[in-house]
């Protein structure tokens, strides 16, 4: 589909396919598409570019060779509700579903046992939301599960996105949720635990961000791990133990990272919410 605007698409089924299962492009927008069902394309199952103002609810992309849903970079103001990815790039890599763009709504995601390629890139990403114009997304009820890579990852300046009510487990090759270069944002009511290297990882300057209610535990390395983080805040519980590591790990510490390496707060006792020199009121348990 090119340039297409106000179509409708229900009930659709796609098996196989040389490259895409479903292609939109060339500045199509307010389209709808509905109980989608795409599996086992050669490339991507849906590949997306240059969209906006479009909604997609009950979409399954199952067993696609590269990703379940690949998003070019100016994906914006759209509505993702109720989508389902699972065993994507398992020829050549790729992501569950990855997009770049602004202003989007991701309601109910559910994305698991997504591969890299045989190089190991850092394809197999759960959902990665990538690029300096990533801002202002919203993500609710995110589940990310048996990824090799992050099962959510965010990269790209400027990218002040909400996220709340995150699951991530079992990332086999890295971090749980792992979000760089930041400026603003905010993560509330996260969990992630079993994964292969930190539970949280926030890198490369990832700072201003808000952090409420969060659940780190059972990580290979560390629960929650900061790296050149500036004016971070963490509040309400902070969860953490039984992780390889530190609980809070802090490299290359910036002004105010948040916690305090690394008991996480000042006594690292039960109970305990005093981060001196920090913002951060939370009460670690």
């Amino acid at each position: 589909f090119y340039a297409t605007t106000f179509s409708r698409m229900h009930e659709v089924k796609t098996l196989g396919g040389n490259l895409y299962g479903i292609r939109m492009a060339a500045s199509s927008d307010h389209n709808l598409l509905t109980h989608v069902r795409i599996h086992g394309a050669t490339r991507d199952g849906l590949r997306l570019h240059t969209l906006k103002n479009s909604q997609f609810i009950d979409i399954s992309v199952t067993l696609n060779g590269e990703a379940g849903i690949f998003g070019g970079f100016q994906i914006n103001s759209n509505e993702f509700i109720r989508v389902r990815a699972s065993g994507n790039g398992f020829t050549n890599g790729g992501h569950g579903f990855r997009f770049g763009g602004s202003g989007n709504i991701l309601h109910n995601i559910i994305s698991s046992n997504n591969e890299y390629d045989a190089l190991g890139s850092l394809l197999g990403a759960g959902l990665m939301i990538q690029g300096d114009e990533s801002k202002d997304n919203v993500v609710t009820r995110f589940t990310g599960f048996n990824n090799r890579n992050p099962g959510l990852h965010i990269t790209g300046s400027n990218a002040t996105n909400t996220l709340s009510n995150l699951t991530v487990a079992n990332s086999r090759d890295r971090s749980g949720l792992q979000i760089g270069y930041a400026d603003g944002g905010r993560v509330n009511n996260a969990v992630s635990l079993h994964n292969n290297l930190s539970g949280i990882y926030a890198n490369s300057n990832a700072s201003g961000m808000l952090w409420n209610d969060l659940v780190a535990v059972h990580n290979l390395t560390n629960g929650v791990q900061l790296t050149s983080a500036n004016n971070n805040t963490f509040t309400g519980l902070l969860v953490v133990g039984d992780n390889g590591g530190m609980n809070c790990r802090l490299d290359t510490a910036g002004s105010m990272p948040g916690l305090i390496a690394p008991q996480c707060t000042d006594s690292g006792a039960d109970g305990s919410s005093t981060y001196t020199g920090q913002s951060s009121t939370a009460v670690l348990s």
